[in-house]
Parts: structure tokens; sequence; C-alpha cells
């Protein structure tokens, strides 16, 4: 394709949800954004990647930053299955088991439990016999803190926060004011095969987070586009009601989220909550009490089957022995980065409602990876228009029976 050609396309998509404010791919198979861990400040990063909405690979990320116990597992299978089966090796873990098709993990379905130890051996089997494994360790069930509020991680994750003497930050210092939405593992083992990749692929799918992954053993082969070709992508969820300026993608069957994650109907109830523990007033007592019971059945009339497939991937169709370039064939003209390898100790920043791909390879796997509710402003001291996170954290980290306390409590 000509550069003419290919500035024509960019101005077309230019008014292709032009609500979206943040980086877009200029050309296809544009040169992902590199940057060393060791030169970067928190400050920096924030303005030149998160504010911009700009993917970016962190170099060396584990090395120059502290991330306790995953720092020093980087590159060795054997230290990271060691410290797992020491401090949760007895836990029971929700796995993705593959499909008989041979299609790849990630949808979230035929979901086995097993305890962790069992996992771990299946892994380093699979490993030592250069055959890919039949489970995945993806997203847990999380558990409620007592204002019903979910966790923000579970096992192997609760573990390695509580039981180890070199746990890793609940939030990283390169993201330090963007507040954490979940934290997770990731880990499986396969081998990249040519004609078989799909097997290993997580499928073309977005993020609702801003995601920070650090990669401990393998290697993951990123594909990656950005919003705007969210409807070409035939989303599982519909298309979408709206694409907010930073990326946050909102389906038919969540309508009220804002765009830093929040549900609009929650953040009242909190509005409201507030307001009835300083108020004696009698009749403002029965108003807000009204308020409170109307916010409850606006909340449970949006209620809808968390059963079915994940709203955030796509249905287009995957060519089975593609080119590179043209693996998705309805993507093929248009721009986009080009496919890169995340390698141990590496970091991917992949912002919310980017588009991709990932298929993980070189044997046995595994990644840890921050979920972050998307900013929405460009300073890095104040991300948030809104309090209503750095409040919610604040209460996760006063609560009796929170994980965050506790941890904290440890510390």
């Amino acid at each position: 394709m000509t550069k003419s050609r290919q500035r024509r396309l960019f101005n077309k998509r230019k008014k292709r949800w032009p609500s979206y404010r943040g980086y877009r791919c200029k050309i296809k198979n544009e040169s992902i954004k590199k940057i060393d861990a060791n030169t970067i400040t928190p400050e920096r990063f924030f303005t030149e990647f998160v504010a911009k909405r700009r993917p970016c690979i962190i170099s060396g990320l584990a090395a120059a930053h502290d991330f306790g116990i995953l720092s020093e597992c980087v590159g060795s299978v054997e230290k990271w299955c060691a410290v797992l089966k020491k401090c949760a090796g007895k836990a029971r873990i929700r796995v993705e088991k593959r499909k008989q098709n041979g299609r790849g993990f990630g949808r979230g379905s035929d979901k086995n439990q097993l305890k962790l130890n069992t996992l771990l051996d299946h892994l380093q089997d699979a490993a030592h016999n250069n055959r890919d494994a039949d489970y995945y360790l993806t997203t847990q069930p999380l558990a409620e803190d007592e204002e019903g509020r979910p966790e923000i991680c579970g096992e192997p994750c609760t573990s390695l926060f509580l039981r180890t003497p070199k746990s890793p930050p609940l939030i990283p210092t390169l993201l330090s004011t963007l507040i954490p939405a979940n934290i997770n593992v990731w880990m499986g083992c396969g081998f990249f095969q040519k004609k078989k990749n799909e097997r290993n692929s997580s499928g073309l799918h977005h993020d609702f987070h801003d995601n920070l992954l650090l990669l401990l053993s393998g290697r993951k082969l990123f594909r990656c586009w950005d919003p705007t070709i969210t409807s070409i992508a035939k989303p599982t969820g519909g298309q979408p009601l709206r694409i907010y300026a930073n990326g946050r993608i909102v389906y038919k069957a969540t309508p009220s989220v804002l765009a830093d994650g929040r549900d609009s109907v929650s953040a009242k109830a909190q509005t409201i909550s507030s307001r009835l523990d300083h108020t004696d007033d009698e009749d403002e007592l029965e108003r807000l009490l009204d308020a409170a019971l109307d916010t409850e059945n606006a909340h449970r009339d949006q209620s809808f089957d968390t059963k079915s497939d994940p709203a955030n991937f796509a249905t287009i169709p995957r060519a089975h022995s593609p080119k590179d370039s043209n693996v998705y064939p309805d993507l093929r003209h248009l721009p986009s980065l080009a496919s890169f390898v995340l390698k141990p100790g590496d970091a991917l920043y992949l912002p919310c409602g980017w588009w991709h791909e990932v298929t993980s390879f070189n044997g046995f796997h595994a990644a840890w990876n921050y979920w972050f509710h998307p900013p929405t402003t460009s300073s890095f001291s104040r991300p948030y228009d809104s309090p209503f996170w750095q409040a919610d954290w604040n209460l996760r980290c006063q609560g009796d029976n929170s994980i965050l306390s506790s941890f904290l409590v440890d510390d």
C-alpha cells in the first residue's frame, strides 16, 4: 500500500469514533515505542504514554524496579514454581481447559478446578515433553470484602502478597498514581507452531482497564490495533454505545459505565451513603433513603447474564496460516502496530480499548499483570476527574477483612 493511500485511510479513520482522543496508529505495522525502565520517571511515563493513551514496551522493568519475589523469578521456571508451591501449592484455583477443537484460550469458558500444585506439575511436564499444555491459568473468581466489593486478586496472587517475605508491590512505582482494579497471574505452556498458532492465542479482544503486563518466563507475541477498529472487529457485545476519549468502550449490557470504569448508578449510591452518614435531619434522611431505594432498583434493572460470552472479543474470521500482517483479513488494510515479542523481565503498557491478540510460546510461560481503572485527566498527581476510585481504595485499605488491609498491616 502506498504512503498516500495510508494517509487517506488515516484521515478517514479520524471520522470514525471521533470521541476517542488517544493515540491512533498512523500506518500499517507501525513500530511500538520501546523505553528503558532505568531512564524513565513515573511523571514522564504518565505524560508521554498514559495521558496520550499510547502503548509501549518497558525494557528491563523487573530489574530496574523492585517487584519483590517476581524480580527474583524472572527467567527461572524452577524458582517460580518452587515459590508458588511453597506459598500456595494447596490452594484450589480455576483453570481454563483447552477445547477439543484445539482453539486458543481466553474467553473464560470450560473452567476446571485444580490444586495449584497439580497445575504446576502439568505445565512442567508439558514443557519437559515439548507439548502444549491442556490447562491455562487466567483470572480467578474474587471473594468480596465486608462492604461487598470484589477483592483485588485471587490465588495465587493473594498468597504471593501475604505469604512471601518479598511481596510484589500493590501499586508499581511506574504507575504510582493509578488505582488498581485487579491483579492476576497468567500461566500456561505452549510452543509456537506456525500452522497451529491459534492453539495458544488469546483471540482478538480489548480490555476494559489499562494493563501493565510483566513477563516472567516464556515469550508472548502481540498484535495490536487502536480502539477505532472496534466496529470493524464486530465485538461479541454488539456495536458499542460509545467510546470515551480515553478509549473505554461501553456496550449495551452495561450502559451506565463512565470513562473511568465507574458505574454511574454505583457512584450515585456511594454519594447517597456518604450523605446518610452525615445528616440527622429526618426529612433529609427520608429523602436520601428513597433515593437509595431508587438507585438499587436501577442497578437491578441493568443486570445481565454473566454466563454469556464476554462482550470484548472480536468475531471477525482469523486466517489459519496467514502472513504475519494479514492474520485478520478484515483488518489487513488498517493501520496497526507491527507485531512484537515480549521477553522475560520486560513489560507492556496497553491502554484500555486497544484491540490485541496474544500468542504465548517458548514452553512454560508466566506473567503478572495489573489492571488499572483508566485515567480521565492528563494530570499525573490527579489522574481521575472524580475522587471515587481514590475513596474506594482508601476504604478497601481500612476494611478489617480486606486483603489490602492485611497486606498493609503485615508490610
